[in-house]
Protein backbone atom coordinates (compact mmCIF):
# COMPACT_ATOMS: atom_id res chain seq x y z
CA UNK A 1 0.00 0.00 0.00
CA UNK A 2 1.46 3.33 -1.04
CA UNK A 3 2.03 6.05 1.52
CA UNK A 4 -0.48 8.50 0.08
CA UNK A 5 -2.33 11.22 2.00
CA UNK A 6 -5.20 8.92 2.97
CA UNK A 7 -2.82 6.24 4.22
CA UNK A 8 -0.92 8.73 6.39
CA UNK A 9 -4.23 9.91 7.80
CA UNK A 10 -5.01 6.35 8.95
CA UNK A 11 -1.50 5.93 10.36
CA UNK A 12 -1.49 9.19 12.34
CA UNK A 13 -5.02 8.55 13.62
CA UNK A 14 -4.06 5.08 14.85
CA UNK A 15 -0.81 6.38 16.38
CA UNK A 16 -2.70 9.04 18.38
CA UNK A 17 -5.14 6.37 19.53
CA UNK A 18 -2.30 4.15 20.75
CA UNK A 19 -0.67 7.04 22.60
CA UNK A 20 -3.93 7.79 24.41
CA UNK A 21 -4.71 4.15 25.17
CA UNK A 22 -1.20 3.39 26.46
CA UNK A 23 -0.48 6.56 28.41
CA UNK A 24 -0.64 4.54 31.63
CA UNK A 25 2.56 2.80 30.55
CA UNK A 26 4.46 6.05 31.07
CA UNK A 27 3.01 6.32 34.57
CA UNK A 28 4.31 2.83 35.27
CA UNK A 29 7.76 3.80 33.95
CA UNK A 30 7.85 6.90 36.14
CA UNK A 31 6.97 4.77 39.17
CA UNK A 32 9.74 2.31 38.36
CA UNK A 33 12.26 5.11 37.85
CA UNK A 34 11.32 6.77 41.14
CA UNK A 35 12.02 3.46 42.86
CA UNK A 36 15.31 3.10 40.94
CA UNK A 37 16.40 6.65 41.79
CA UNK A 38 15.62 6.28 45.49
CA UNK A 39 17.35 2.90 45.62
CA UNK A 40 20.51 4.07 43.86
CA UNK A 41 20.65 7.35 45.79
CA UNK A 42 20.09 6.10 49.33
CA UNK A 43 20.72 2.39 49.00
CA UNK A 44 23.59 2.26 46.56
CA UNK A 45 27.14 1.10 47.14
CA UNK A 46 29.65 3.20 49.04
CA UNK A 47 33.20 3.06 50.31
CA UNK A 48 35.28 4.79 52.96
CA UNK A 49 38.93 5.71 52.92
CA UNK A 50 41.16 7.49 55.44
CA UNK A 51 44.68 8.78 55.44
CA UNK A 52 46.86 11.27 57.28
CA UNK A 53 45.35 14.02 55.14
CA UNK A 54 41.74 13.28 56.02
CA UNK A 55 38.80 10.99 55.43
CA UNK A 56 36.59 10.43 52.41
CA UNK A 57 33.22 8.74 52.19
CA UNK A 58 32.49 7.79 48.57
CA UNK A 59 28.87 7.14 47.56
CA UNK A 60 28.03 5.86 44.09
CA UNK A 61 24.84 7.22 42.51
CA UNK A 62 24.34 4.95 39.53
CA UNK A 63 21.76 4.86 36.76
CA UNK A 64 22.17 1.12 36.12
CA UNK A 65 18.88 0.10 37.74
CA UNK A 66 16.98 2.86 35.95
CA UNK A 67 18.54 1.74 32.65
CA UNK A 68 17.46 -1.86 33.22
CA UNK A 69 13.92 -0.74 34.07
CA UNK A 70 13.75 1.32 30.86
CA UNK A 71 14.78 -1.67 28.74
CA UNK A 72 12.28 -4.00 30.42
CA UNK A 73 9.58 -1.37 30.08
CA UNK A 74 10.39 -0.91 26.38
CA UNK A 75 10.06 -4.65 25.78
CA UNK A 76 6.64 -4.61 27.48
CA UNK A 77 5.57 -1.66 25.32
CA UNK A 78 6.36 -3.61 22.16
CA UNK A 79 4.64 -6.70 23.50
CA UNK A 80 1.56 -4.67 24.44
CA UNK A 81 1.16 -3.25 20.94
CA UNK A 82 1.17 -6.77 19.49
CA UNK A 83 -1.67 -7.98 21.71
CA UNK A 84 -4.77 -9.26 19.86
CA UNK A 85 -6.93 -6.60 21.53
CA UNK A 86 -4.93 -3.77 19.94
CA UNK A 87 -4.65 -5.66 16.68
CA UNK A 88 -8.43 -5.84 16.35
CA UNK A 89 -9.07 -2.26 17.56
CA UNK A 90 -6.64 -1.00 14.93
CA UNK A 91 -9.09 -1.82 12.19
CA UNK A 92 -11.47 0.82 13.50
CA UNK A 93 -8.89 3.38 12.30
CA UNK A 94 -6.76 1.78 9.61
CA UNK A 95 -7.54 0.00 6.38
CA UNK A 96 -5.09 -2.88 6.51
CA UNK A 97 -2.26 -4.61 8.35
CA UNK A 98 0.41 -2.39 6.80
CA UNK A 99 -0.96 0.81 8.30
CA UNK A 100 -1.42 -0.97 11.64
CA UNK A 101 2.27 -1.92 11.71
CA UNK A 102 3.35 1.56 10.64
CA UNK A 103 1.38 3.21 13.44
CA UNK A 104 2.86 0.73 15.92
CA UNK A 105 6.38 1.58 14.72
CA UNK A 106 5.68 5.29 15.13
CA UNK A 107 4.33 4.72 18.62
CA UNK A 108 7.34 2.61 19.55
CA UNK A 109 9.59 5.41 18.31
CA UNK A 110 7.63 7.96 20.34
CA UNK A 111 7.68 5.80 23.48
CA UNK A 112 11.39 5.05 23.09
CA UNK A 113 12.27 8.74 22.86
CA UNK A 114 10.11 9.77 25.83
CA UNK A 115 11.00 6.74 27.95
CA UNK A 116 14.68 6.90 27.03
CA UNK A 117 14.97 10.57 27.93
CA UNK A 118 13.09 10.18 31.20
CA UNK A 119 15.23 7.18 32.10
CA UNK A 120 18.52 8.82 31.21
CA UNK A 121 17.86 12.10 32.99
CA UNK A 122 16.59 10.33 36.10
CA UNK A 123 20.25 10.05 37.17
CA UNK A 124 20.34 13.83 37.59
CA UNK A 125 17.28 13.60 39.84
CA UNK A 126 19.18 11.11 41.98
CA UNK A 127 22.15 13.43 42.30
CA UNK A 128 19.88 16.36 43.10
CA UNK A 129 18.24 14.37 45.89
CA UNK A 130 21.67 13.47 47.21
CA UNK A 131 22.59 17.14 47.42
CA UNK A 132 19.33 17.92 49.23
CA UNK A 133 19.95 15.37 51.96
CA UNK A 134 23.68 15.86 52.41
CA UNK A 135 25.77 18.92 53.09
CA UNK A 136 26.75 20.50 49.79
CA UNK A 137 29.82 22.06 51.39
CA UNK A 138 31.47 18.69 51.69
CA UNK A 139 30.18 17.02 48.52
CA UNK A 140 32.35 16.78 45.43
CA UNK A 141 31.12 15.36 42.11
CA UNK A 142 33.86 13.00 40.96
CA UNK A 143 32.66 12.55 37.38
CA UNK A 144 30.55 15.46 36.11
CA UNK A 145 28.81 15.00 32.77
CA UNK A 146 29.80 17.00 29.71
CA UNK A 147 27.30 18.12 27.06
CA UNK A 148 28.75 15.56 24.67
CA UNK A 149 28.34 12.74 27.20
CA UNK A 150 24.75 13.78 27.89
CA UNK A 151 23.95 13.75 24.17
CA UNK A 152 25.60 10.36 23.62
CA UNK A 153 23.98 8.87 26.71
CA UNK A 154 20.53 10.02 25.63
CA UNK A 155 20.97 8.67 22.07
CA UNK A 156 22.25 5.30 23.32
CA UNK A 157 19.40 4.92 25.83
CA UNK A 158 16.78 5.80 23.20
CA UNK A 159 18.36 3.44 20.65
CA UNK A 160 18.45 0.47 23.03
CA UNK A 161 14.91 1.19 24.23
CA UNK A 162 13.75 1.13 20.60
CA UNK A 163 15.65 -2.12 20.06
CA UNK A 164 14.01 -3.85 23.03
CA UNK A 165 10.57 -2.56 22.03
CA UNK A 166 11.14 -3.95 18.53
CA UNK A 167 12.07 -7.34 19.96
CA UNK A 168 9.00 -7.26 22.20
CA UNK A 169 6.78 -6.46 19.22
CA UNK A 170 8.30 -9.31 17.21
CA UNK A 171 7.87 -11.79 20.07
CA UNK A 172 4.29 -10.64 20.57
CA UNK A 173 3.49 -11.22 16.89
CA UNK A 174 5.01 -14.71 17.06
CA UNK A 175 2.86 -15.57 20.07
CA UNK A 176 -0.21 -14.22 18.30
CA UNK A 177 0.52 -16.47 15.36
CA UNK A 178 0.96 -19.55 17.55
CA UNK A 179 0.53 -19.75 21.32
CA UNK A 180 3.13 -22.51 21.42
CA UNK A 181 5.83 -19.84 21.15
CA UNK A 182 5.11 -18.95 24.79
CA UNK A 183 6.93 -22.18 25.65
CA UNK A 184 9.18 -22.50 22.60
CA UNK A 185 10.94 -19.13 22.93
CA UNK A 186 11.95 -19.49 26.62
CA UNK A 187 13.17 -23.02 25.90
CA UNK A 188 15.25 -21.81 22.96
CA UNK A 189 16.71 -18.93 24.98
CA UNK A 190 17.61 -21.09 27.98
CA UNK A 191 19.00 -23.84 25.76
CA UNK A 192 21.10 -21.36 23.81
CA UNK A 193 22.49 -19.80 27.00
CA UNK A 194 23.43 -23.23 28.37
CA UNK A 195 25.02 -24.23 25.07
CA UNK A 196 26.91 -20.95 24.91
CA UNK A 197 28.42 -21.51 28.36
CA UNK A 198 29.59 -25.01 27.46
CA UNK A 199 30.76 -24.42 23.91
CA UNK A 200 32.71 -21.21 23.49
CA UNK A 201 32.03 -19.28 20.32
CA UNK A 202 28.57 -20.72 19.73
CA UNK A 203 26.55 -18.44 17.48
CA UNK A 204 23.44 -17.43 19.42
CA UNK A 205 21.81 -14.95 21.72
CA UNK A 206 25.03 -14.12 23.58
CA UNK A 207 26.80 -13.08 20.39
CA UNK A 208 23.74 -11.15 19.23
CA UNK A 209 23.64 -9.22 22.50
CA UNK A 210 27.36 -8.50 22.28
CA UNK A 211 26.92 -6.98 18.83
CA UNK A 212 25.03 -4.14 20.51
CA UNK A 213 26.34 -4.11 24.09
CA UNK A 214 30.04 -4.08 23.15
CA UNK A 215 29.73 -1.27 20.61
CA UNK A 216 31.77 1.77 21.65
CA UNK A 217 30.69 4.24 18.94
CA UNK A 218 27.21 5.67 19.51
CA UNK A 219 26.54 6.32 15.82
CA UNK A 220 27.51 2.77 14.87
CA UNK A 221 25.18 1.46 17.59
CA UNK A 222 22.40 3.68 16.21
CA UNK A 223 22.93 2.30 12.70
CA UNK A 224 23.00 -1.28 14.00
CA UNK A 225 19.72 -0.78 15.85
CA UNK A 226 18.20 0.90 12.82
CA UNK A 227 19.26 -1.87 10.44
CA UNK A 228 18.18 -4.64 12.81
CA UNK A 229 14.82 -2.97 13.42
CA UNK A 230 14.15 -2.52 9.71
CA UNK A 231 14.88 -6.21 9.20
CA UNK A 232 12.58 -7.26 12.06
CA UNK A 233 9.69 -5.03 10.97
CA UNK A 234 10.04 -6.20 7.39
CA UNK A 235 9.82 -9.82 8.54
CA UNK A 236 6.80 -9.01 10.70
CA UNK A 237 4.99 -7.28 7.83
CA UNK A 238 5.67 -10.13 5.42
CA UNK A 239 4.78 -12.67 8.11
CA UNK A 240 1.39 -11.11 8.84
CA UNK A 241 0.55 -10.14 5.27
CA UNK A 242 -1.73 -13.14 4.85
CA UNK A 243 -3.73 -11.90 7.85
CA UNK A 244 -4.40 -8.58 6.14
CA UNK A 245 -7.99 -7.36 6.30
CA UNK A 246 -9.19 -4.91 3.70
CA UNK A 247 -12.19 -2.69 4.15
Amino acid sequence: MSLNKKTWHYITLSTKFKIQMNWHLFNILIGLLVFAVLTSTFGGSSSFSASEYGEADIDYVSSDLAFVFVLIWAFVVGWTLARPAFREMDFSFVSNRFTSHMSSILYIGFASVIGGLIGFFSIFLGKALYFLFYSTDSVIIAQPYTIKEIFIGAIVTISLAFLLATVGYFVGELVNWNQAFIFILPALIIGNIVLDTKIEGTLGIGQLVMIFSMETEWWVLFLKVLGFSILIYTIVMLFTRRMEVRT
